[in-house]
Parts: C-alpha cells; sequence; structure tokens
C-alpha cells in the first residue's frame, strides 16, 4: 500500500509538507510543489487513510442518518436534501432504513456507533426507547431526533408543528361546511407524529362542538393497501365522512386508487386534504389539497442541531417546531 512517505520522496518534500496539502493548508505553497505533490499522488494512485486520520481528529466526517421508511416520499425528499447539505460541508452520510422495524432500528445504531460515525439523525420507529436513552444519551452521544419524539427522553429534537398543521386541514375543511371528517392514519403506537395528529383532529372537534365520533377514525397499516381498507371502512358506515384527511401520504394513494375503482368523484362525493405536498399529489386528478411540510428547514434544523452537539455544546436541548402550510387545489369543495 502506499504511503503518505512514498508519495514525499516521489515529490522531493517532507511528509509535513503533504500532509498539509492533504488537509488543504497549501496557501503558502509554491505552484510548483503543488504539481509535483499532484503529480505524485496521481502516479502513485494514493488514497489517504481516512480511519487512521479520523482517530487522530477524533472526527470520521461521517453522520449517521436512520430514517422510518425511504418509500415514503417525505422521507426520501428530507434524505436527498440533508446529504446535499453534509456534502457542502464536507461529510459523509450513511443511510439506513428501518421500515419502522425496531429490531433494524437497534441493528442500525450498533451498526453506525461500530462505524464511529460523528452523530446520528433518527426518525426512531418507538420502539427502542432504553436502548437510544442508554447507549446514546447517557453516553453524550451527538444525537437528533427528526420527525418523531421519544417520550420522557432529552434530546433535541426537529419537526413539524404537527397540532397546527392539523388544524390547518380541518379548518379548511370545517370552513367548506364539512362535519363529518374521517380520519386516516397509521398504527400510532409510540410514534408521536401520528399520535400529535390524531390528538390534534379531536381537540379541533371539541373546540368547534362537533362531535367526536370514533367511527370516523381508522389507524392500520401505514401503506397503499392500508389506505384502500380504511377507506372502504369509513365510506361503509351507514353515516360516512363527507370529507377524509390522510396523515400519511403513502395512505392517501390507496384512497385514490380505491376511489378510481369504485368510480367515487372527488371532491363532488368525498372531499380529501392529505398530509405531504409530495410531486405526485399535483398530478393525480383532481391535483389534492395538501399539507406541506418545510422539507429543506427541517434539514437545515436537524443538521445545525447535530454540529451543535458534536462541537460539545452544552446547551440546553432544543425542540424546533417547524409550521406547515396549506396548499390549496381542487380536491376539496363546499357543501
Amino acid at each position: 500500500m502506499t504511503t503518505i512517505n512514498d508519495v514525499a520522496n516521489k515529490a522531493k518534500v517532507s511528509k509535513t509538507t503533504i500532509s498539509r496539502y492533504l488537509n488543504g493548508k497549501y496557501e503558502y505553497m509554491s505552484e510548483s510543489t503543488k504539481i509535483r505533490i499532484e503529480k505524485a499522488i496521481e502516479d502513485l494512485n494514493y488514497r489517504p487513510n481516512l480511519v487512521a486520520s479520523s482517530l487522530k481528529k477524533n472526527r470520521t466526517k461521517t453522520i449517521g442518518i436512520i430514517i422510518s421508511n425511504i418509500e415514503n416520499p417525505f422521507f426520501a425528499a428530507f434524505v436527498q436534501k440533508a446529504e446535499q447539505i453534509l456534502h457542502k460541508m464536507d461529510n459523509n452520510v450513511i443511510l439506513c432504513n428501518t421500515g419502522d422495524d425496531p429490531k433494524i432500528e437497534r441493528k442500525d445504531i450498533d451498526t453506525l456507533l461500530g462505524r464511529q460515525v460523528d452523530g446520528i439523525l433518527l426518525t426512531t420507529s418507538g420502539g427502542n426507547n432504553d436502548l437510544i436513552n442508554n447507549d446514546l444519551i447517557k453516553k453524550d452521544f451527538p444525537l437528533v431526533l427528526v420527525d418523531r419524539r421519544v417520550s420522557g427522553l432529552k434530546a433535541d429534537l426537529v419537526a413539524l408543528d404537527n397540532e397546527q398543521a392539523t388544524y390547518l386541514a380541518m379548518e379548511h375543511l370545517y370552513q367548506n361546511g364539512h362535519r363529518r371528517i374521517g380520519l386516516l392514519t397509521g398504527y400510532s403506537a409510540g410514534i408521536s407524529s401520528r399520535i400529535e395528529r390524531i390528538n390534534a383532529y379531536k381537540k379541533f372537534l371539541i373546540e368547534h362542538e362537533i362531535d367526536t365520533d370514533q367511527s370516523l377514525v381508522w389507524s392500520g397499516v401505514p401503506n397503499q393497501n392500508g389506505g384502500k381498507e380504511g377507506v372502504n371502512k369509513l365510506l361503509s358506515l351507514q353515516n360516512p365522512p363527507t370529507a377524509l384527511l390522510s396523515t400519511l401520504n403513502i395512505l392517501t394513494l390507496g384512497i385514490i386508487e380505491f376511489l378510481n375503482q369504485k368510480n367515487i368523484k372527488i371532491p363532488n362525493d368525498v372531499s380529501i386534504v392529505t398530509f405531504d405536498d409530495v410531486y405526485w399529489v399535483k398530478v393525480v386528478s383532481p391535483p389534492l389539497t395538501a399539507i406541506k411540510q418545510p422539507i429543506e428547514e427541517l434539514a437545515k434544523a436537524s443538521i445545525n442541531c447535530i454540529f451543535e452537539r458534536m462541537n460539545k455544546n452544552n446547551k440546553p436541548f432544543k425542540e424546533i417546531l417547524l409550521p406547515g402550510t396549506l396548499i390549496k387545489r381542487s380536491s376539496t369543495r363546499s357543501i
């Protein structure tokens, strides 16, 4: 294996000069020296030993990102934006996708710790509270929770303000005359974002003196088939809802598929608002009214938080809740 000494000998400079060049500290080097070093590196096909370098600096310049479902366009967009920001900061990313499986999440945390990442951005599956508390928080490991909180855990959190966002959707439907509003969500055990949206939905109904009919709330498998199952159940009620609020864009795909199969017209037969203004909600017919999450701002805030923790910032833990925006399209109507 080619070493830094080999490069120094070939370029006819000191090992210290090569080290300075590799670390970007070459502003005072002559142009001829830099050219000789570059040619030596190219001729010898030299690759710096990043592991050894990271051990010396106690940094690997690598951030781990653990998300719950890469098939969800929201998480895919978040990862894309976070990677862009981190790459511009000359950091690498190791991405883990748990599929909302606590066992996979536990393994991913262990893997990232073994890889000596500098910090972790975590969208938890909700099933590893003790592990997160013991292996990360108590060891003062840089961690930022993204999108979902862990109950009772003192850690930085960056997420959508789910109550504010749910109120936007509910107020829009309420102002259009809807009083029987069906809610579709994924299983909520341990998933704070889903619990917060359900609670906000119920709170809105109570504040507006609307009967909180539990039969209008469906919670099930968070995928496209789940959406089909949920909308079928709600629209089969003796007194079905006139509007639907879907808290997951993946459920919404199933809802749209079911309504098209049954020739149920949007919004003439039922109005729809969905969470996440992802790419496809604009191109379905009709385009869907949606809650837009500030993905770029979520990514920036998460990365700012993780670097503060990496720099041993002892400030109090932050809870950053960013507002959603209602994008009105033609999937809702007044009744």
